[in-house]
C-alpha cells in the first residue's frame, strides 16, 4: 500500500484567507495584543501551536499557559464558525478535492492521510464546512506536533496503525506552501505542490498542479513526484 499525506488549508480547502484573518483576530483578542498582521514564513514552526507560542513569547517573554492557549483555540474556532455562517463561500474546497479523496477511499493501492498545521477542532470544522469526506481518513494536527517534520512523521505512524500496514511502499506529501515542501525535503519524501507556481519542475524539483480536476492525472503524478530539493522554509511559491 502507498500513502498520500494532505495538508488542508490551501491544499484541499481554499481557506487560507479566512484562516489567517480569524487566527489573527483570536490572537489579538485573547492575548490582548495590538497586532496588525503577521507573516507565517517569519516563524520557525508554521503551525497554530508554533505561531501562537512564538507571538506570545515575543510579547511577554514567556510561553503561554495551557489555559491561555485553550482560550485562543476556542476563540479561533468560534470566529471560523461565525465566518462560515456569514460567508460559506470562504470555505469552498479546491476543485476536484472531494472526487480525489473519494478515489482514495476505494483505491486498492493508495491510501490517504491528513497532516495539518491547524488545531484539531479548527481542522475538522474546515473539512466539514468545505464538504470534504474526512471521517474515514486519519487526521494529524497541531495538537499532535508543533513542527512540520513531526507532523508528517506522526501522520505516517498514525496511518500505519489505521490501515494495518507495517511499511508503505511509497509516501507522497501534498501541500501548498514552501514549509510543506521544506519538511518533505528534510524527510526525503516526494512532494506535490497545489496551486500555481513560477518554478518549473526542472528548476525547483517540485511538481505542481493547480487543483484536482484531473483525478487520473493526479494519481499518475503521485507515482512520478520526486523529493523537493533546495527549498527554503520561508520561500514563497508564486
Amino acid at each position: 500500500m502507498k500513502l498520500a499525506i494532505f495538508d488542508i488549508d490551501g491544499t484541499l480547502a481554499d481557506t487560507n484567507k479566512v484562516d489567517h484573518e480569524c487566527f489573527l483576530q483570536a490572537i489579538r483578542e485573547e492575548f490582548a495584543l495590538e497586532l496588525t498582521d503577521f507573516d507565517c514564513s517569519d516563524y520557525v514552526n508554521v503551525t497554530d501551536s508554533g505561531i501562537a507560542q512564538a507571538i506570545y513569547r515575543n510579547a511577554f517573554e514567556r510561553l503561554p499557559s495551557t489555559a491561555e492557549l485553550v482560550g485562543v483555540k476556542k476563540r479561533f474556532v468560534a470566529l471560523l464558525r461565525n465566518s462560515f455562517n456569514a460567508s460559506p463561500a470562504s470555505f469552498r474546497q479546491v476543485p476536484g478535492a472531494t472526487a480525489t479523496l473519494n478515489r482514495f477511499l476505494s483505491d486498492a493501492q493508495w491510501s490517504a492521510s491528513f497532516a495539518t498545521g491547524c488545531w484539531s477542532e479548527a481542522a475538522i470544522l474546515k473539512l466539514n464546512c468545505a464538504s470534504l469526506p474526512w471521517q474515514q481518513i486519519p487526521l494529524t494536527t497541531s495538537d499532535d506536533a508543533i513542527d512540520r517534520c513531526s507532523l508528517l512523521t506522526k501522520a505516517i505512524e498514525r496511518a500505519r496503525h489505521f490501515y494495518g500496514v507495517r511499511q508503505f511502499e511509497r509516501i507522497v506529501s501534498i501541500g501548498d506552501a514552501a514549509w510543506d515542501a521544506h519538511a518533505a525535503s528534510l524527510l526525503q519524501i516526494p512532494f506535490i505542490g497545489i496551486g500555481r507556481s513560477s518554478q518549473s519542475q526542472s528548476e525547483g524539483k517540485i511538481f505542481f498542479v493547480e487543483n484536482y480536476d484531473d483525478t487520473d492525472g493526479f494519481f499518475r503524478l503521485l507515482e512520478s513526484a520526486s523529493v523537493p530539493q533546495n527549498i527554503a522554509e520561508n520561500a514563497h511559491f508564486a
